[in-house]
Order: C-alpha cells, then sequence, then structure tokens
C-alpha cells in the first residue's frame, strides 16, 4: 500500500466528512423550506410545517403536523395532518430517482381553526377565480332600505351597454365561422364524392354479368358501411357544434335577465329576480367552495409533467444534458409514489360523533406515459350507524394527450347550524338542518364539465332584512317559513372562460315575497325597463335564432341525402350478393 498517497486519502475523507456534517446539520432544515415554498406556490396561502427528519442511508422521510390554509378563508386551514412518512428505495436514490413503494399520512383534518391568518402578503385571485366570483356572488345592489325613496326611474337603456347583446354578438361571430368552414371540416365533400362513386359502382354491379359479382359485392359494401360511419361522425360533430350555439343562446338569456336587474340597480333599485336574490343567499359561500375545487383542478391540469414525445423533442442548450426517461422494461420514472394511504377524523360531526376517514392516492408520478397508469385519489369516511357518509373518488389521466382531470363526490349529513346564508341587509342565521351534496368535477382537454347538487331538510333560520314597511315583513315571514331548500350548480365552458349558473327554490320563493310586498313601488317601473330590453334583444336574438336553423337544416340535408343514398346502395349490393348465389331473377318466371 506504499503507492497510496496518505494526504489525498486524508484530505478525501476530510471533505466527505464535512459534507456529511452539512447534510446532517442543514438537510433537514432546507427540505422543510422546500416543502413550504412548494406547498404554498399551488395553495396559494400559508403552509406551516412543524418538523421535516431525513434519514438518507434507510431512504426515510418524514413530516410532523402539517397545515395548509385556505386562501378564501384565511383563518381556517384548507386541511391538516399530524404525520406523513414516506419509505424511499435507497436503490434508486443511488439513481438519482425518488420512488416511494409505501407511504402513509395520519391525522388529516379539515376546516380546522388556525390562530393566526393563513393569508400570504400580495396574495391576489387569479384571473380564473375572479371569473368564478364574478358569475356566482352578488351583484353588487343600492341598500334594501332606501328602497322607498325610489319612486320613478330614467329608462334608457342603450344598447352597447347591455351583456345580453354582446352574447349574441358572439353567437352570431360563431355561425359566421361554422357557416364558411363547417362542412369542410365534417368533411361533408368527401363524403358527398364518395357517395358519387359509390352509385357508380353500384349501377356497374347491377348491369354486369355473372363474372365474381359476390366479392365486388363484398367489397362495396364494405365501402358503403364506411361511409355511412364518416356520415354519422359528421353528424355528429355539427351536432356538436350547434349545441355549443345552443349554449350561447343559453347565456344570453341569462344575461338578458341580468341586464333588467343592473339597470333597475343603477336607478337605485335593489335586484329583486331569483337569480339575484339566489346569488345573494347562496353565491358567496358557494363561490369560494366551488373556487377552491376548481382551482385545485386546473392546477393539477396546467402542472401535468412533460410528455415522452415532448421531452424527445427538447433541444438542449450547448454542453449541456437533458434527461429523457426512454419506457423499458422496469424503469421507473424520477419521481413516483405507488401509494399513499390517508386517515383522519372529522370530529363531533353528528351529536358529538366523529368520522373516522380512510383513503389513498395511488399513481403520483413525475412521469406517466412512462409509469402507464393515471393518479387516483380515494376517500371515504362514516358516522356509525350511517347519519353522516362521505365519499370522493378523482382520476388525474396523464398518460395520453390531452390529459384530463374528474372529481366525483357525495356527501349527506352535513350539519347545517352555525352557518349563515346572504349579508347583513337580507339573510339568515342557521339554526337547525342537515345538508347533503353530490356533484362532479371534470377538465377534458382545456373544456370545463360539471353538476352539483345541494339539498338542505329540517332547516330553522332566523333571518334578518333592512327591507322596510311591508316588504321586510314579507321577507321575513318567508324565510322563516323555510324547512328545506334546493339548490343546482352547473359548470361548463374552458379553464379559462369558466361559465358557471346556480338556481334554488330559496331565491325563487324570497323573490317572490318580496315582489308581493313591493309590487306597487317595483311592477311599473320594471316592466318599463324589461320591455326596452326584450325588444332590442328580440330584434337581434329572432333572426339570429332563423339564420341557426337555416344552417343546421343546410349541413343536415346533405347528410341526410346521403344517408339515405348509402342505405339504399346496401340494400342494392346485398341484393346483387345474394342473387349470385340464388339465382332470383329467374325463380318465379
Amino acid at each position: 500500500m506504499s503507492w497510496v498517497k496518505k494526504g489525498s486519502v486524508a484530505a478525501a475523507l476530510a471533505v466527505c466528512g464535512l459534507i456529511a456534517l452539512v447534510l446532517w446539520l442543514f438537510l433537514d432544515s432546507f427540505l422543510r423550506w422546500a416543502f413550504v415554498r412548494l406547498g404554498q406556490a399551488a395553495a396559494g396561502a400559508k403552509v406551516d410545517i412543524s418538523r421535516v427528519q431525513s434519514r438518507l442511508l434507510s431512504g426515510r422521510l418524514e413530516l410532523d403536523r402539517v397545515a395548509v390554509a385556505d386562501k378564501h378563508e384565511p383563518m381556517k386551514n384548507l386541511f391538516q395532518f399530524d404525520r406523513a412518512v414516506f419509505q424511499m428505495s435507497p436503490g434508486a436514490l443511488l439513481e438519482r430517482k425518488a420512488v416511494v413503494k409505501d407511504a402513509e399520512i395520519d391525522g388529516i383534518q379539515v376546516g380546522t381553526r388556525r390562530s393566526t391568518s393563513g393569508a400570504l402578503p400580495r396574495s391576489k385571485p387569479s384571473r380564473f377565480e375572479k371569473a368564478i366570483e364574478e358569475q356566482l356572488r352578488p351583484v353588487k345592489t343600492r341598500a334594501l332600505s332606501t328602497i322607498g325613496q325610489v319612486k320613478t326611474i330614467k329608462t334608457q337603456v342603450l344598447p352597447q351597454n347591455l351583456e345580453s347583446l354582446k352574447a349574441l354578438d358572439a353567437v352570431q361571430a360563431q355561425l359566421s365561422r361554422m357557416g364558411r368552414k363547417s362542412a369542410e371540416r365534417a368533411g361533408i365533400p368527401k363524403i358527398e364524392q364518395d357517395l358519387r362513386q359509390i352509385r357508380r359502382q353500384v349501377s356497374a354491379l347491377e348491369g354486369g354479368g355473372a363474372g365474381d359479382k359476390a366479392a365486388a359485392a363484398a367489397r362495396l359494401q364494405g365501402q358503403i358501411k364506411t361511409t355511412l360511419s364518416e356520415v354519422q361522425a359528421a353528424h355528429a360533430q355539427i351536432q356538436g357544434q350547434f349545441a355549443s350555439v345552443q349554449d350561447g343562446f343559453s347565456r344570453a338569456e341569462q344575461l338578458r335577465k341580468q341586464d333588467v336587474s343592473s339597470l333597475l340597480t343603477q336607478a337605485g333599485l335593489p335586484a329583486l329576480n331569483a337569480q339575484s336574490l339566489t346569488r345573494r343567499l347562496l353565491g358567496d359561500q358557494t363561490a369560494k367552495r366551488l373556487s377552491t375545487a376548481l382551482y385545485w383542478l386546473k392546477w393539477l391540469r396546467a402542472h401535468e409533467p412533460v410528455s415522452q414525445k415532448a421531452k424527445a423533442k427538447v433541444s438542449p442548450p450547448r454542453r449541456e444534458g437533458v434527461d429523457i426517461e426512454f419506457p423499458q422494461r422496469g424503469t421507473y420514472p424520477g419521481f413516483l409514489i405507488e401509494r399513499l394511504s390517508l386517515s383522519g377524523r372529522l370530529t363531533s360531526l353528528i351529536q358529538g360523533q366523529d368520522m373516522d376517514l380512510e383513503g389513498a392516492i395511488v399513481g403520483i408520478t413525475s412521469n406517466p406515459p412512462l409509469y402507464g397508469k393515471p393518479t387516483r385519489l380515494f376517500l371515504k369516511g362514516e358516522v356509525p350507524g350511517g347519519a353522516s357518509v362521505l365519499g370522493l373518488e378523482g382520476t388525474l389521466d396523464e398518460t395520453h394527450e390531452p390529459a384530463s382531470a374528474i372529481l366525483a363526490f357525495h356527501y349527506s349529513g352535513i350539519p347545517l347550524a352555525g352557518s349563515a346564508l346572504g349579508d347583513s341587509e337580507l339573510g339568515a342565521d342557521v339554526k337547525a338542518g342537515l345538508g347533503r351534496v353530490n356533484g362532479s368535477l371534470q377538465i377534458d382537454g382545456g373544456q370545463l364539465r360539471g353538476a352539483i347538487t345541494m339539498q338542505a331538510d329540517g332547516v330553522a333560520l332566523s333571518p334578518h332584512t333592512a327591507a322596510p314597511g311591508r316588504a321586510g315583513q314579507f321577507a321575513l315571514a318567508a324565510l322563516r317559513g323555510v324547512r328545506q331548500f334546493g339548490a343546482q350548480i352547473g359548470i361548463s365552458g374552458t379553464a379559462e372562460q369558466p361559465r358557471l349558473t346556480i338556481d334554488s327554490d330559496l331565491g325563487k320563493s324570497l323573490a317572490g315575497a318580496l315582489s308581493r310586498g313591493l309590487s306597487a313601488q317595483l311592477a311599473s317601473q320594471r316592466q318599463a325597463v324589461e320591455a326596452k330590453v326584450d325588444a332590442l334583444y328580440n330584434a337581434k336574438a329572432a333572426p339570429l335564432r332563423a339564420q341557426t336553423s337555416r344552417l343546421q337544416a343546410q349541413l343536415d340535408a346533405p347528410l341526410n341525402k346521403a344517408q339515405t343514398q348509402l342505405q339504399d346502395a346496401l340494400r342494392r349490393s346485398a341484393f346483387e350478393s345474394l342473387q349470385k348465389q340464388l339465382p332470383l331473377k329467374g325463380l318465379f318466371h
């Protein structure tokens, strides 16, 4: 061993010792800082982690007492948990990969109170969240207490200020684009060309000799069936386009009602229609909950890993490399948690009883195409006796393009006591009642789809209102009489421009009560505004609806004709094929 330089060995050992000392002293602090930063970037609110402990040699990582604040209610936690344990493969770590076969998160709780605010400095709602809030939160309106001061209003209506007419302009632009390109996009010219060729072949088959007629007929039937499939696909595509047009008309109809309410509000009258009152009573809380759910779905969709095809196209900078994980058998992605077990508890949910939660997240990975499986979430809970039941299932599929995310849920036996409806001028404190919620939310290729239904039973309300006189009395009586109510939320549009609607029998009953109390003051004024808005709206909507019907008929006509002629050609070719096998023409002579 005389050839070994003792000085070099000592220096190497000193460097290794220094690196080990630095890791021992600072690695956990660095990991805690990194997890907090990443969590806050995702949640848009404060993330607190009491302790992070890592053991590199055994591949073990532990996080203690983690709390993620709710950005919409900063004095509450969106969720928290007592402990998370991740057992990584030491062998994979040597390959610079984090592979976790099993992990656990214990002590999950939801909606717990915070002692300090969880809001981040300079944190603002995104455009996506603002769009949700604008469509669900209450419209700013004049105080109910001033309603008696409004005697007459000006009914001048300017078309350029009406949102419903702008929505019809968007429909008109969509129809113009469809008129120019829909036939080509649906493949109608090709279908018509194929149909002419098929008719010629049928005529030739019927006038030809005995030859190989059966084989020719069989080939022709295959061609006809292929063209029929193309006709059906074209029909479906055109129907989808016109369904989008009808969505535009529906949105314009909703905006027409909002235009009337906005004009009355500008004149000093509060919005008293069912939709505005529904938004006033339920919109604020609904917007917060829905914004949180859609925010996370959109965040997951926006942060999908780069596909293998996209990685392969990356041009690395000069003198630098780029890691491309090739889909070889047994190869793991750079980051993978095969199964993350979840457990927790919702405390004192129904009559002091707790709900135990259990579930799992499987297939969390940095490279879904390589892993080949979607990420799935399962969570369930039940209070003993079935008084309250919770179920949550989610799938994030990024194994192919475009990626999709879907969340389905049900929750029954939700305690409503202690919650509130509306605002200080018109609302109620909920003293008793149980609720249930069912719904699904989905982002598929950037398209939003979803429907949520809510039902409250056994309700007892303590109402309040600033409406004067008979109107206030009617409103209080209507709210006191509520024993149950339901609400429906519709979700459509795109991730960049979501469209949401909210409807409830609670708003309808309250609108009726207030209208009865204020009918003498509001009826003539509302009718005058509605008449002017309706006249402008109908003058534009009626021609557009007629144009829509003409265009749909124009696009459907060649497809319907082609389908009829193709089915006739299929029968005729089948007859010729059968005639080859059985000489039908001479059978009855």
